[in-house]
């Protein structure tokens, strides 16, 4: 007889349901912004399909039609979860871009799939005469080896080892966060974001190690739907904390900056009275630079990488500070423009800028000179007053080098080519 009314179920079905509506609301909350919410909705649905297949299994409606079509696949949710969470902390602590690459993170998970296909390829009765026999288990079959692939594949332990794997490197990036310069404006800036981030993974504490202790101690049925069901429980409290605290969905409000060979001093006063940096020779011949108020950075070959925080109210400074080079003298139409001509038209050091143009604007710093550069051409395109102008003459006056390099980074902003926008424009005025 299906257990569906008791508490652990009821459970189960409430974390399920509170994960999905979650995860829809997160993914509609970053269509246009705040894109490393995303992999949170995915984390959150990837979490909500694993307490389905842990309700189906506890209640023993796995057995009947049509619930027998989520046989054999829970350990697909349990090898996507870390992944996915591993993902979401380095894009909202180090504000990464998500690239092809990382679904290189998700071949365990593939490979599950590959083994176990067969298994899904069975006929609905031969599946259901499965899990029956599976359910009678005290672990519900989770050790049962029925992939193809040989020899088999212990899946539970490739998983608790994944996510212990995962979870420490999360750690590691929040403990890094703790010895970054000026760590204490860091915290009490994000104070909501980084206590949300070690909640989960305290939460993520019983996804592996409940699985080691039972190795070693030994488990029964009772063990496996206790931990199940304070993971269930432990995802209903990370959403409600969301619901309550919704700032930490606007990820981190300055920026964690890597520079190699830099020591970083506290100092009380200003030191730059008419820029944003000052700069100066230290005893030893290496460059010093010092921020207004709070931070000094001396440049050393000796000393390692180190990594500072530019907290908000001076990333709005940095960001005015470009805006106002960039709209009142269009420093971009000048050919060959580089990072170290920028850094002196700013007055802040290139590592500083290209950090920036990399992290809020997701690009490199050519590819964020030429996009003001396309603008620019868009804006005399439209105007007409460059209809007698050859393509290498509007090229020249944008700031590119050559008509080539002017149309592959026009058609890769706009997906036109200058003579097919310049013809679009004719047809729509």
């Amino acid at each position: 007889m299906p257990e569906v009314a008791d508490f652990y179920s009821s459970t189960f079905l409430v974390s399920c349901v509170f994960c999905f509506v979650a995860s829809i609301i997160l993914w509609n909350f970053s269509r246009n912004a705040n894109r490393q919410n995303r992999l949170l909705s995915l984390y959150f649905l990837t979490a909500s399909f694993a307490h389905l297949v842990m309700l189906l299994l506890y209640s023993r409606m796995m057995q009947y039609p049509p619930w027998v079509r989520f046989y054999r696949t829970g350990n697909i949710a349990g090898l996507s979860i870390m992944p996915i969470s591993f993902l979401y902390f380095r894009i909202v602590l180090r504000r990464k871009v998500f690239r092809p690459i990382y679904l290189l993170h998700f071949l365990p998970a593939l490979l599950f799939i590959i083994d176990y296909f067969p298994v899904y390829l069975l006929s609905g009765s031969a599946k259901i005469a499965m899990a029956k026999a599976d359910l009678m288990l005290d672990d519900r079959g989770s050790k049962t080896p029925n992939g193809w692939i040989s020899p088999q594949i212990p899946w539970d332990l490739v998983r608790s080892w994944q996510i212990a794997i995962y979870w420490m490197l999360q750690v590691q990036m929040l403990y890094a966060t703790t010895i970054v310069a000026d760590a204490k404006k860091l915290f009490r800036e994000n104070k909501s974001l980084l206590r949300w981030l070690i909640m989960l993974c305290c939460v993520q504490i019983l996804y592996f190690v409940p699985y080691f202790i039972n190795s070693v101690f030994g488990s029964n049925a009772g063990n496996y739907v206790a931990i199940y069901t304070t993971i269930a429980i432990g995802n209903i409290f990370l959403i409600l904390i969301l619901l309550f605290q919704p700032e930490i969905l606007y990820g981190l409000k300055g920026l964690l900056i890597i520079h190699p060979r830099m020591g970083i001093h506290n100092v009380d006063q200003f030191t730059g009275q008419d820029s944003s940096f000052s700069t100066g020779n230290s005893i030893d011949g290496a460059a010093k630079l010092t921020f207004q108020g709070e931070v000094k950075f001396t440049f050393d070959e000796d000393k390692p990488k180190s990594t500072e925080y530019l907290p908000k109210e001076k990333l709005d400074l940095l960001m005015k500070k470009i805006d106002e080079v960039l709209a009142d003298h269009q420093v971009y139409l000048q050919k060959g423009y580089s990072l170290q001509d920028f850094s002196i038209a700013t007055g802040y050091p290139s590592y500083l800028l290209s950090a920036f143009i990399n992290q809020v604007h997701k690009q490199r710093f050519n590819e964020y000179i030429n996009s003001y550069r396309i603008d620019y051409a868009c804006e005399l395109i439209k105007s007409g007053s460059i209809k007698m102008l050859t393509l290498e003459t509007l090229a020249e006056q944008c700031g590119f080098n050559n008509r080539n390099s002017f149309t592959a980074a026009f058609k890769k902003k706009l997906g036109l080519t200058p003579s097919a926008f310049a013809r679009k424009v004719d047809q729509e005025s």
